[in-house]
C-alpha cells in the first residue's frame, strides 16, 4: 500500500470514528422532570431538563422542555403538544413553588455582563419577572452539585434557601486617584489585603478544585433581602452546610434543615464518597438554635445526608451510610419524627440478597427476626444503593393516609425504581417497560409522580436510547406482596426518538447480562455485541469471523456499571467490537457482603474475575476472537489494567488506562482520598487524624507501606510488553497525575512495550470536559486500530 493510500485510509477511518462518536455523544440525557395534573381530566403537563454534549461549542448544553399529554381510560397516551427547547445557558438551578393558586419560581443565574462574570437571583411570578437581585458581591459561585447543592422554598413561600461559596476576602488595593468632577479628585491610600485571605482553606477534593467553603443563603421576600445564614451556624467552622430543606415546628416556625459535613481536621474528597462524617442539622432563619438531629450515640457509626421532609411536615426521611470503610456500600433509610426527635429505621443494611430477612434484622440493631415481616422486601432484594433521594419523591393516594417515597437504586447490573411505603416499611420494585427488550435488566430513574398517581420515569438499555415513560400507579392492599406497581408503561417518544443515534443503536446492537454461578454470585457482565456485519466493522476486521473484544470494568472499586446506554460501549459496539462491562466482586447492588468481600484483596480477586470473564467469552463460549482482545479502564479499573498488563503478557493486545492508580503508598500524601489507600487493604484510617495505633492512618508506617507496595502495579512495570496508552487529566485530585505520568516514564525508559501518554488540561479524574471526551475516545480508538 502506498503512503497516499495509507493516508487516505487513515483519514477515512478518523472521519468515520469522529462521525460515529459525535452522533452518539449527541444523545440527550434527562437531569430532572415533573408531571402535574391540569384542569382537564386525563391531561397532564410535563416539564423536563435535558443535557447533551456540543462538540462545536465544546460544552454541555442544558435545555428546558415542556409537553402536554393526555392519558385515556384505556391508558393509551397521546402527546398533545411539545415546546421547542429553551437553552438554559447561565441558569445554574431553579425551583418552583405552587400553593393556593400562587405559582412562582426562583432561578439562580450566572452570566457574563460586559465581560465580567455576574450572579443573579430572580423571582418569577406566573411567567413574569417579579424581582431580581445581583448577588455577585454577596457570595461566590453557586453550589449546584449533589453533595452541597440545593434550592428550596419554605412552606409559606416567604423564604427560599440555596447554597453558594462564601465571599472571597478583600485583596490588596494599591493607591489610586479617583476623579469626581473637573475641579475635584480624591486620592485613595493603599489598603492591605484581609489577612484571612491567606488562611489555609482546603477545598473538598475532586471536582471542587479551588472552590471556597459553602454557606447557606436566605432569600427573604418579606424584607426583600438576600444574605448568608449567620448566627450559631456562621460561627460553626467545623460544619460545611449543604442539601438544604425546610420543616415547620410545633409553633409553626419555619426551620432550615441541612446536611452538615464535618470538615476538621481536614476536608476529604466528597464526590463518589458516601462514607464521610455528616449529620442532619436544624436552625432558624437567623442561623441560631442550631441543633444536631442525628448525633444520638446509637447512630454514631452512621452518617446522615439527603434530607426530605414528608408532605405533612412532621418528619424527615434521609439516607444513612456507614462512616469509614469502603467509600460506597449498602445504605440505610431512616426517618426522624421531628416532634419527638425519635429516629426510626425504615430500610436496613442488607448483607446478602439470598438472606435479606436475617441480615436485615441484624442490621437494625439486634432486633429479633420476628420484628421484620418477610414480605417487606421483594425477592432477592440487595438493599439500597443511591447517593441521594429525588427532590420530590412523594406520592399519597387520594382519600388515604398511605404515603410512598419513590427513588432509584442499583440492583445488580441494573438501576431500578423502588417505592417505600413509610408506615409499613414495605419496599416495592417497579417493573421495566415490557416492550423494551430489556432481558430483565436496564436503567430506570424516577422523576415525578402527579397527585392522581401518574408516574414519570426515564428508561434506557444498551440497545435502546433513553426516553421518558409514564404509567399509572396501582396501589394494592396493605396485605399484598407488592404495595404499589405500574402494570403498563407508555413511551412518550419525546427524547432521542427517531434520531440517527437511536436508530443506529436499536438496529445494530444486541446485548445480554451474563452471570457466573459456577464462579461467584457477585460477578456479572453486561455483554453487548453487533447484531450483524456492517461496513464500518471493516476497520477492526480480523482473520476470524468473531468480533474483537473490549473488556471494560468499572472504577471505584465500589461502584457498578448499569445496563443503560453509555457512550464508550455504544461507540465501540457500533464499530464492531463485542464489549464486556464487568461488575466484579465488590460492586454495588449485590448486598453488602459483595462490597466487603473485596477489602484486603484488591489487585487479586477482581483481577482474577476479569481474566475469567475474558477467557469465558473467548475460550469457553467462543463468542469473541481471543487473539484480538483489548482493555479499557480508569481509576481503579486503570489500576486493575496495570496489574493485568504487568502479570499477564499477551492476554490483551492493547491497554488504555485513564488516571490509573499505580503506587498506592505514594497516593497517601497527595490524594483527596487517603483513607482509600488504607481501608481497601484492611487498615483503619482515623478521620480525626489522631495518632493512636501505629498501623492506622493517616501515618504511613513501613509495614503499611510495604502492604501498599505489594498491592501496587508499579512493581510489575518492567514486565509490561503489550501496548499501553495513558490518558491523564491534569486537574485530577483523586488519583494524582504523577501516578500515571511516572508509570509512563518507566514504560518509555524500559522500552519493553509501545507506550504513549496524552495529558488533558482543564479536566480532572473523569476526563469529562467535552474536549477531553472527544479527543480521548477518538484517540484510544485509533490506538486500538493500530494494535488489534
Amino acid at each position: 500500500m502506498s503512503a497516499d493510500q495509507l493516508t487516505d485510509s487513515t483519514k477515512d477511518f478518523n472521519e468515520r470514528v469522529l462521525d460515529t462518536l459525535e452522533i452518539v455523544a449527541g444523545l440527550q440525557s434527562v437531569s430532572s422532570g415533573s408531571i402535574k395534573n391540569l384542569s382537564v381530566d386525563g391531561v397532564f403537563s410535563i416539564e423536563y431538563k435535558t443535557r447533551q454534549l456540543d462538540f462545536v461549542r465544546q460544552s454541555p448544553r442544558s435545555c428546558y422542555n415542556q409537553a402536554t399529554i393526555s392519558i385515556g381510560h384505556d391508558n393509551n397516551v397521546t402527546v398533545l403538544s411539545s415546546s421547542d427547547p429553551v437553552d438554559l445557558n447561565g441558569s445554574s438551578d431553579f425551583r418552583k413553588f405552587s400553593k393556593n393558586g400562587c405559582n412562582k419560581s426562583i432561578i439562580l443565574r450566572s452570566v457574563s455582563v460586559k465581560g465580567a462574570d455576574k450572579r443573579f437571583v430572580e423571582i418569577w411570578d406566573n411567567n413574569r419577572l417579579d424581582k431580581s437581585w445581583e448577588v455577585t458581591d454577596v457570595h461566590g459561585a453557586f453550589y449546584t452539585d449533589e453533595c452541597f447543592g440545593g434550592i428550596e422554598w419554605s412552606p409559606s413561600g416567604n423564604y427560599a434557601i440555596y447554597v453558594a461559596e462564601m465571599s472571597e476576602y478583600d485583596s490588596f488595593k494599591p493607591s489610586s486617584s479617583v476623579s469626581g468632577d473637573s475641579k475635584k479628585s480624591v486620592s485613595l491610600k493603599p489598603k492591605l489585603a484581609d489577612p484571612r485571605r491567606y488562611n489555609f482553606n482546603e477545598d473538598y477534593g475532586e471536582t471542587y478544585n479551588g472552590r471556597l467553603p459553602p454557606v447557606l443563603l436566605l432569600v427573604d421576600l418579606i424584607n426583600n433581602t438576600i444574605g448568608p445564614v449567620t448566627g450559631e451556624l456562621g460561627n460553626s467552622s467545623n460544619i460545611a452546610p449543604g442539601q438544604p430543606s425546610w420543616i415547620t415546628d410545633q409553633n409553626q416556625n419555619e426551620l432550615i434543615i441541612f446536611t452538615g459535613y464535618i470538615v476538621e481536621p481536614r476536608r476529604l474528597g466528597l464526590v463518589y464518597c458516601q462514607n464521610r462524617p455528616s449529620y442532619l442539622f436544624a436552625c432558624d432563619i437567623s442561623g441560631n438554635n442550631l441543633e444536631n438531629l442525628t448525633s444520638h450515640s446509637d447512630h454514631s457509626e452512621f452518617n446522615a445526608r439527603s434530607p426530605r421532609t414528608t408532605p405533612n411536615g412532621n418528619s424527615i426521611v434521609y439516607l444513612s451510610s456507614s462512616v469509614g470503610g469502603p467509600h460506597a456500600g449498602c445504605t440505610k433509610i431512616n426517618l426522624i419524627d421531628f416532634s419527638s426527635r425519635k429516629i426510626v429505621n425504615l430500610v436496613p443494611v442488607v448483607r446478602n440478597q439470598s438472606s435479606a430477612l436475617l441480615d436485615a434484622s441484624l442490621a437494625e440493631g439486634g432486633s429479633s427476626p420476628d420484628s421484620i415481616s418477610a414480605d417487606r422486601f421483594p425477592a432477592e432484594f440487595p438493599g439500597v444503593y443511591t447517593l441521594n433521594l429525588p427532590r420530590d419523591p412523594w406520592f399519597s393516594p387520594e382519600n388515604s393516609n398511605r404515603l410512598f417515597m419513590f427513588f432509584a437504586s442499583i440492583w445488580t447490573s441494573s438501576q431500578v425504581v423502588l417505592a417505600l411505603e413509610i408506615s409499613t416499611k414495605k419496599i416495592s420494585k417497579l417493573s421495566f417497560p415490557s416492550r423494551a427488550n430489556c432481558n430483565g435488566f436496564g436503567n430506570m430513574d424516577f422523576l415525578s409522580a402527579s397527585q392522581d398517581g401518574t408516574i414519570l420515569t426515564i428508561y434506557s438499555n444498551p440497545a435502546q436510547a433513553l426516553d421518558l415513560y409514564v404509567g399509572n400507579i396501582l396501589h394494592n392492599d396493605e396485605s399484598s406482596t407488592s404495595a404499589v406497581s405500574v402494570p403498563k408503561w407508555s413511551k412518550l417518544n419525546l427524547i432521542n426518538s427517531n434520531t440517527t443515534a437511536s436508530n443506529l443503536i436499536s438496529e445494530n446492537i444486541d446485548w445480554t447480562v451474563i452471570e457466573y454461578p459456577e464462579k461467584t454470585k457477585f460477578l456479572q457482565t453486561i455483554y453487548s455485541f453487533p447484531k450483524a456485519k456492517a461496513d464500518i466493522h471493516k476497520y477492526f476486521k480480523g482473520s476470524s469471523e468473531l468480533p474483537p473484544l473490549l473488556v471494560l470494568p468499572h472504577g471505584g472499586p465500589h461502584s457498578t456499571l448499569i445496563s443503560g446506554t453509555s457512550l464508550v460501549p455504544t461507540v465501540m459496539t457500533l464499530l464492531g467490537f463485542a464489549v464486556a462491562q464487568v461488575n466484579y466482586t465488590g460492586s454495588l447492588g449485590f448486598g453488602q457482603d459483595s462490597v466487603d468481600e473485596l477489602l484486603g484483596k484488591i489487585g487479586k480477586l477482581e483481577v482474577s474475575e476479569i481474566i475469567y470473564v475474558a477467557k469465558d467469552l473467548s475460550e469457553t463460549k467462543k463468542l469473541v476472537d481471543g487473539n484480538r482482545m483489548a482493555y479499557n479502564g480508569g481509576s481503579h479499573s486503570g489500576y486493575t489494567g496495570a496489574m493485568l498488563a504487568g502479570q499477564n503478557p499477551g492476554l490483551f493486545k492493547a491497554y488504555v488506562l485513564r488516571n490509573p492508580v499505580i503506587n498506592i503508598g505514594e497516593m497517601v500524601a497527595e490524594s483527596d482520598i487517603p483513607d482509600w489507600c488504607f481501608e481497601e487493604l484492611l487498615y483503619k484510617y482515623n478521620f480525626d487524624m489522631k495518632v493512636t495505633t501505629p498501623n492506622e492512618g493517616p501515618l504511613l508506617h513501613p509495614e503499611v507501606y510495604k502492604a501498599m507496595w505489594d498491592a501496587s502495579p508499579m512493581q510489575y512495570v518492567g514486565s509490561v510488553v503489550d501496548p499501553v496508552l495513558l490518558n491523564i487529566g491534569i486537574n485530577d485530585q483523586r488519583v494524582p497525575p504523577k501516578q500515571g505520568l511516572q508509570y509512563y516514564r518507566m514504560l518509555f525508559a524500559n522500552k519493553n512495550c509501545i507506550s504513549d501518554c496524552k495529558v488533558y488540561q482543564n479536566t480532572g479524574h473523569a476526563l469529562d470536559s467535552v474536549e477531553a471526551i472527544r479527543e480521548s475516545i477518538s484517540g484510544f480508538i485509533g490506538f486500538y486500530h493500530k494494535h488489534i
